[in-house]
């Protein structure tokens, strides 16, 4: 009899069970699908909408709190600095958060280094500014470096893009299923968007959407030129594989300009490291044998 009742507790605990599971599921898959959305971009303020029960962590509560003080246009901004960066997966909350740790944590480590090898005071309270300083700075900085190094690296990458899609597209096939032959042969973060771009077609996103997303994460200037040339052209009517070989023409210009500008820049760049730097040691180690020899004959006197 105890058997009996023992497994048929476990058994109404389990129908239990499942039946909450099964009240819940629909909701947990909707709220998993609309994570994805955002993810992939389709919505431009995702963090200071979030609701709250998304939230975990410690950090990203902090996070919370400090994002309820930013505006909706400086927490949009946000966001596609992360994106930029390639963080999609990292919510704006998760981001201020470990920027509100970093203004804590960074000063109090330079104060106890200062504290623990007896500092004077000038360099105690350099030490502390410097602290301050790297704390506040320091997240931003690192975040928008690496976008802007992403971005260049895609801007560098789409005329190689525009190539492979021109010989995909002249072979026969449609603009979406070059990007999704091309898509296989390049590596990188624009291989990533281009996998973006897939997903958010899978999800529903028309040729044009995907790209204006596409155009929204990364904009620079040749992106914003391939997409506005893919975009119109399907608004017109014009044949793909002519405003390929047209783009591809465009952006081998605009790489040949863009390095004959980085070419002009360069004297001006090496101007400072050849003044602060070279000139210093090539005087040091040519006149110091004359200063020592001038000053050992003016000894003998």
């Amino acid at each position: 009899m105890v058997g009996l009742a023992l497994l048929s507790i476990v058994l109404v605990s389990a129908s239990a069970v499942l039946v909450a599971r099964a009240l819940t599921m629909p909701r947990v898959r909707t709220a998993r699908v609309l994570g994805q959305i955002e993810t992939y971009g389709f919505t431009d303020n995702v963090a200071a909408d979030a609701p709250a029960h998304v939230r975990r962590g410690p950090i990203e509560a902090l996070g919370g709190t400090v994002a309820k003080s930013f505006g909706t246009a400086r927490v949009a901004s946000i966001r596609r600095m992360l994106i930029g960066a390639g963080l999609h997966r990292t919510s704006v909350e998760r981001y201020l958060g470990w920027s509100a740790v970093s203004v804590v944590v960074v000063p109090l480590v330079f104060v106890w280094f200062a504290a623990s090898t007896a500092a004077p005071l000038p360099l105690a309270f350099t030490e502390v500014v410097v602290g301050v300083m790297l704390g506040c700075l320091a997240p931003h900085g690192l975040v928008a470096r690496r976008a802007r190094l992403r971005m260049t690296k895609i801007d560098r990458e789409i005329p190689e893009l525009v190539d492979l899609l021109l010989v995909a597209v002249e072979g026969g096939m449609a603009f979406s299923g070059a990007i999704r032959a091309t898509s296989q042969r390049v590596d990188g973060p624009l291989g990533e968007e281009l996998l973006l771009f897939m997903q958010q077609q899978s999800l529903g996103a028309s040729t044009t959407e995907a790209l204006q997303n596409f155009l929204a994460r990364c904009d620079t200037d040749a992106v914003r030129s391939f997409v506005l040339t893919i975009v119109q052209g399907e608004r017109l009517g014009v044949s793909i594989g002519q405003l390929m070989r047209t783009l591809a023409e465009d952006m081998r210009k605009h790489r040949r300009a863009t390095a004959e500008e980085a070419a002009q820049k360069m004297p001006i760049k090496i101007l400072f490291p050849l003044v602060f730097m070279i000139l210093p040691a090539m005087f040091i180690v040519v006149l110091t044998p004359a200063i020592a020899n001038l000053v050992s004959g003016l000894s003998d006197f």
